[in-house]
C-alpha cells in the first residue's frame, strides 16, 4: 500500500504528458486500481499542456494504461471511483480531440467499462453518477440497457445529495444521448432542481431548461417554478448562449414565462445583444417568435443591431429561421437590418434546404401582405432555387408553406416582382394537395364553436361547422350558407403577445393583446375574398359575455319595427347585433330580423 501511495503522489506531481507517460511505462506492474484511475486523471488535467500527443491514443505507455483498467474491470479490482474517474478522464481528453475514441483499444476499455459499472453503480457516490453518465454523453456513447438501468437506479438513489452542477450534468446527459430516464429518475432530478434551483449558476439553469425541453418533458409545477425563478435570479449575470438557449427550451416546450422571468430574459438579450452570435440570434428571435412574444423597444433593438453584425457569418438555419420569427411576429425589421438579412439571404438561398427556402419565402410574402411593403429584390430568386428542386425534395409541411406562400403571392400582394416569378408545377399539384389534406384532416369543433352554433341555430339560421370553402382551402368554424356569413371563433393563440401588455391588451391578461397575429390576419384577408361577410368573435369578449349569457336572453331589443329576443348579444360580445361585426352591422341585423319574422 506505501508503494501505491508513494505512486499516487509521483503522479500528480508529474507536470508534463510526455514524463507522466514515461512513469506509467515504468511502474505500470506496479499500479493499483487507485493508481490507474489518478493516471486518467491527470492526463486529462495535463491536456493543454504543451507538448501533448496529437493522439494519446497511440501512446504505448497509454495503451498499457488502457489494458490494465481492462483487465482491472474483468478481475474486480476497478471500484466505484476510478471507474468514473477513467470514464471522465477518456471523455474529457477525447472532446479535446487529444484522444481519437473510434480507436479499437479505447473502445473495448469503454465497453469494459461500463460492464463494470453495472456492479459498482450502487457504490457510486453523486458526483460519480453524474460524472459517469456526463462522461458517456460526451463521447457520444448510448450505455446499454443494463449500464442504463444500473445508473439510473445510482441517480434515484443519490438524488438528494447532488450538487447543483451535478443536477444540471446528469439532466444535460440524459438529453444529449437521447435518452429519456424512467419515472423514478426523472422524478429524482426534478426533486433535485427544486432544492438546488437557489443555487444554480447561469449556465447550470439554461443547461437544465435545455435538457427538459430536448427531452420534450414538461417539469412539474414545482420543478418549473424552481426554473423560473433561478432564470429571474442568475439572468443579469447570463451569457449570450444561456440566454438564447433558456428562451428556447421555455419556446420548445410552449410554456410562456412568468413575468419576472419574461422580464429578466428581455434585460439580458438587451445588454447582450453585441456578444450574441448569429446561432444564439436565431435561436432567441426563433424562441420571441414560437411564443408569439413581440420583444420590448430594448431588446428588439438589440436583437436588430445583433442582426446587422452577425449577418455575414449566418448560415441559412440562421438565416431562415431570423426571416421566419420577424414574419411570424408581423414586425418589419428596420431598414438597415433587412438589408442585412436580405444580403444574408442572396449568399445563403443557394445552399438552402427545401425547408430553410419554404420559410424564408414565406416570411418575405406575409411581411409584403400584412405590412403593406413590397417585396425584396431576391423575392424572384427564391422561387427559382425552388423551381430547381422536385417536389419529393420537401416534407409536408415545406408543401404546405409553399402552397400558402402561392396564394399569398397570387392574391394579397402586388409589384412589378411579382411577373418575374414562374410557379413549379408541383406547386397546383402535391404542395396544394398538401395544404388541402391538412384542411381537411385538421379538424377541431371547440365548445365555442358548439356554443355559437347552438345560438344561431335558435334564431332558425341554418348553420354549419368546420365547413371546407369552394375552393377547399380553408375550414370555417361556423358558416351561414344562405347569406355567405364565415364566422371564425379567434382564441388566445390568434393574438399577439407583448412583453408588458402594452396597447390593446386583452381584458385580464397581462402580456397577451387584442392584436391579431398575422397569420390571423392573413386569414381574414383571403377569407373576405371569398365571403360576403367574415366575422370574428375574440376569445376575451367571448368569455366575458358567458357569464351573464342567460340574463341576457331574458331581454329584449328593438329592430325592424318589432321586439326580438336577445339571444346573442352578448354571447357574441356585440352591442347591437347577433355578432361582433363593424363594417356590416346592417346586414347582420338585417338577417337577425328576417330569420325572427
Amino acid at each position: 500500500m506505501g508503494r501505491a501511495i508513494a505512486l499516487n503522489k509521483r503522479i500528480v506531481s508529474e507536470a508534463t504528458p510526455e514524463g507522466l507517460l514515461r512513469l506509467v511505462a515504468d511502474e505500470l506492474p506496479n499500479f493499483n486500481d487507485v493508481n490507474v484511475a489518478t493516471g486518467f486523471s491527470r492526463l486529462y488535467k495535463l491536456r493543454a499542456s504543451r507538448p501533448f500527443p496529437p493522439n494519446i491514443a497511440l501512446d504505448d505507455g497509454f495503451r498499457g494504461l488502457m489494458g490494465l483498467a481492462r483487465a482491472m474491470c474483468a478481475d474486480g479490482r476497478l471500484q466505484a471511483q476510478a471507474v468514473t474517474n477513467i470514464v471522465h478522464g477518456v471523455a474529457t481528453m477525447s472532446a479535446a480531440g487529444k484522444l481519437a475514441a473510434a480507436d479499437a483499444d479505447v473502445q473495448d476499455t469503454l465497453a469494459a467499462l461500463e460492464q463494470r459499472a453495472v456492479l459498482v453503480a450502487s457504490d457510486m457516490r453523486a458526483q460519480h453518477v453524474s460524472n459517469t453518465v456526463y462522461g458517456f454523453a460526451v463521447l457520444g456513447r448510448e450505455p446499454g440497457a443494463h449500464t442504463r438501468a444500473a445508473l439510473e437506479a445510482a441517480v434515484v438513489r443519490v438524488g438528494p445529495d447532488m450538487v447543483p452542477q451535478a443536477v444540471a450534468n446528469t439532466a444535460w446527459s440524459f438529453a444529449t444521448l437521447g435518452l429519456m430516464p424512467g419515472n423514478a429518475a426523472r422524478a429524482a432530478l426534478e426533486t433535485a432542481v427544486v432544492r438546488v434551483g437557489p443555487d444554480m449558476v447561469p449556465q447550470a439553469v439554461s443547461n437544465t431548461a435545455w435538457s427538459f425541453a430536448t427531452l420534450g418533458l414538461m417539469p412539474g409545477a414545482t420543478a418549473l417554478a424552481a426554473l423560473e425563478a433561478a432564470v429571474v435570479r442568475v439572468g443579469p449575470h447570463m451569457n449570450a448562449q444561456d440566454v438564447a438557449n433558456t428562451a428556447w427550451s421555455f419556446a420548445t416546450l410552449g410554456l410562456m414565462p412568468g413575468a419576472q422571468a419574461r422580464a429578466a430574459l428581455e434585460s439580458a438579450v438587451g445588454h447582450l445583444g453585441p456578444r450574441m452570435n448569429a446561432q444564439d440570434v436565431a435561436n432567441t428571435a426563433w424562441s420571441l417568435a414560437t411564443l408569439g412574444l413581440i420583444p420590448g423597444a430594448e431588446a428588439r433593438a438589440a436583437l436588430e443591431a445583433a442582426v446587422v453584425r452577425t449577418s455575414p457569418s449566418m448560415k441559412s438555419q440562421h438565416v431562415a429561421n431570423t426571416a421566419w420569427s420577424f414574419a411570424t411576429l408581423g414586425l418589419m425589421p428596420r431598414p438597415e437590418a433587412r438589408a442585412a438579412l436580405e444580403a444574408a439571404v442572396v449568399r445563403t438561398s443557394p445552399g438552402m434546404n427545401p425547408q430553410e427556402l419554404a420559410n424564408t419565402l414565406w416570411s418575405f410574402l406575409m411581411l409584403a401582405a400584412t405590412q403593406s411593403r413590397a417585396l425584396p429584390a431576391c423575392y424572384p430568386s427564391l422561387w427559382r432555387v425552388a423551381g430547381g428542386l422536385d417536389a419529393v425534395s420537401f416534407k409536408d409541411v415545406g408543401l404546405r408553406i409553399l402552397f400558402h406562400a402561392s396564394m399569398i403571392h397570387t392574391e394579397l400582394v402586388s409589384g412589378d416582382l411579382r411577373d418575374e416569378v414562374t410557379f413549379p408545377p408541383w406547386i397546383m399539384r402535391e404542395a396544394r394537395e398538401a395544404w388541402m389534406r391538412q384542411v381537411r384532416e385538421d379538424v377541431t369543433v371547440s365548445r365555442a364553436h358548439k356554443e355559437i352554433a347552438a345560438i344561431i341555430g335558435e334564431l332558425g339560421i341554418r348553420c354549419e361547422m368546420e365547413c371546407l370553402s369552394d375552393c377547399g382551402c380553408f375550414s370555417i368554424d361556423v358558416f351561414l350558407p344562405v347569406d355567405e356569413v364565415a364566422i371564425e371563433f379567434d382564441g388566445p393563440t390568434h393574438f399577439i403577445n407583448t412583453s408588458d401588455g402594452g396597447n390593446g391588451a386583452a381584458p385580464g391578461d397581462a402580456y397577451r393583446t387584442s392584436t391579431k397575429t398575422p397569420s390571423t390576419e392573413l386569414r381574414d384577408k383571403f377569407l373576405k375574398r371569398r365571403y360576403r361577410t367574415v366575422l370574428s368573435v375574440p376569445y376575451y369578449e367571448w368569455d366575458a359575455a358567458k357569464g351573464s349569457k342567460e340574463n341576457i336572453r331574458r331581454g329584449e331589443v328593438e329592430g325592424g319595427g318589432r321586439q326580438h329576443s336577445r339571444l346573442t348579444v352578448a354571447a357574441l360580445g356585440d352591442t347591437m347585433a347577433v355578432l361582433h361585426i363593424t363594417k356590416s352591422v346592417n346586414h347582420v341585423a338585417h338577417l337577425y330580423h328576417r330569420s325572427l319574422q
